[in-house]
C-alpha cells in the first residue's frame, strides 16, 4: 500500500517537471509566450509612419550630409553620384591646409579658376561614406570627377553655384526592422543630367539612433 502511494507521488512530480520544462521553451520569441506568459506582439510590415516620424526623417534628409543622396538615381548606394553628394562638402569642415591644397591644384591645372572651391581629404570622404553608406570611396561605381591632389591626398571641386535643395517627406513606411522607404517631393523640381525634370522620389534608408544610412533612391519624373 505504501509502495503505491510513493509511486503515485513520483509520477505527479515527473508530470509537473515536464509541464514546467515545456513552458520555458516559448521564451520571448515573436508571437510566443514570454516569461510572464503574455504573448509577444508580432510586427506586421509595412508600418506607416506618423507625422512626427516623417518630420524627423525630413530633417535628416535636408541636412547638409543628406540631400545630396537624393539627386541621383541608384538601386544600390554604391552607384550614387558623389559629385552631387559632396558638391558643397556635405557639412564637413574643410582641412586647415585648404589654401595649400588649392594652390597645388591650381598649379597642376596651370590656371586659377575664378570661382570658389570645396576641398576634402580622402580620409574625410571615406569616414563620411562609411557613416552614411557603410562603404568607402573605393567601393563607389560612379566616376568621381573632383581633381585629386596626390601631394595632400585630397580632392578639390572648383564651382560657382550650388546644388542645395530642400525636400518635403510626404509619407513613408517601415518595411522591415529599422529600414524605411520615404516618399519625398522637391518643390520646383530638379533637372537630371539627361535634362529630365524630377519632382521627387522614394529613398530607402536604414536608421540607427540619430544616423541614417542610404540604401537606394528612385527619382520620380515630373
Amino acid at each position: 500500500m505504501k509502495m503505491k502511494k510513493i509511486t503515485a507521488a513520483l509520477l505527479c512530480l515527473l508530470l509537473l517537471s515536464a509541464a514546467l520544462s515545456g513552458c520555458g521553451k516559448g521564451g520571448a520569441e515573436a508571437g510566443g509566450a514570454g516569461p510572464s506568459g503574455i504573448a509577444s506582439p508580432r510586427v506586421s510590415y509595412p508600418v506607416q509612419l506618423g507625422k512626427t516620424q516623417l518630420g524627423y526623417y525630413e530633417a535628416l534628409l535636408n541636412a547638409d550630409g543628406g540631400y545630396g543622396f537624393l539627386l541621383s538615381d541608384y538601386d544600390d548606394v554604391t552607384g550614387a553620384d558623389l559629385a552631387q553628394v559632396l558638391y558643397l562638402g556635405a557639412g564637413m569642415a574643410e582641412p586647415d591646409n585648404r589654401a595649400d591644397i588649392i594652390s597645388a591644384a591650381e598649379a597642376a591645372r596651370g590656371e586659377t579658376p575664378d570661382c570658389d572651391a570645396t576641398v576634402l581629404t580622402k580620409g574625410q570622404i571615406n569616414d563620411f561614406l562609411l557613416a552614411k553608406t557603410g562603404h568607402t570611396l573605393a567601393d563607389m561605381t560612379q566616376v568621381f570627377p573632383w581633381q585629386y591632389v596626390a601631394e595632400y591626398d585630397a580632392y578639390v571641386h572648383f564651382h560657382g553655384d550650388t546644388n542645395k535643395v530642400t525636400v518635403s517627406v510626404d509619407d513613408g513606411n517601415e518595411i522591415s526592422e529599422n529600414t524605411y522607404v520615404l516618399n519625398y517631393s522637391i518643390p520646383g523640381g530638379v533637372y537630371g543630367e539627361d535634362g529630365n525634370l524630377f519632382g521627387g522620389g522614394a529613398v530607402t534608408v536604414k536608421a540607427s539612433s540619430a544616423v541614417i544610412q542610404f540604401l537606394s533612391n528612385k527619382l520620380r519624373p515630373e
